[in-house]
């Protein structure tokens, strides 16, 4: 006898959304919010020098800068690139599978 199929717990529309909040919850935690801020500060106190420029215009270009600068890092290859000795951190299984291919060599 072939069991029953069980019912999606969430519509597709629900799930993918949830997914697109999980991912970005994770992402965001990554990210240095307070850093941002304090690089936008810098900015826009950089430009305080600059007559033709209002309050208002020094925030918008600073974020303006920002906001282009994390476009470009969609692109930077180091994204994809791990640059520690361990590919998974400390994993135990890694290092047994290690140890056993280079035992096979």
């Amino acid at each position: 006898m072939k069991p029953a199929e069980a019912a999606p717990l969430l519509a597709p529309e629900h799930a993918s959304r949830l997914l697109d909040d999980v991912i970005y919850e994770q992402l965001a935690g990554l990210v240095d919010f307070d850093g941002i801020w304090q690089l936008e500060q810098i900015l826009a106190m950089s430009m305080c020098d600059m007559d033709s420029v209002s309050e208002d215009e020094m925030v918008e270009l600073s974020k303006g800068l920002i906001d282009r600068a994390w476009h470009k890092l969609a692109d930077d290859p180091r994204r994809y690139a791990r640059f520690s000795s361990e590919p998974f951190g400390e994993c135990e299984l890694c290092e047994e599978e290690g140890a056993l291919n280079g035992a096979r060599r």
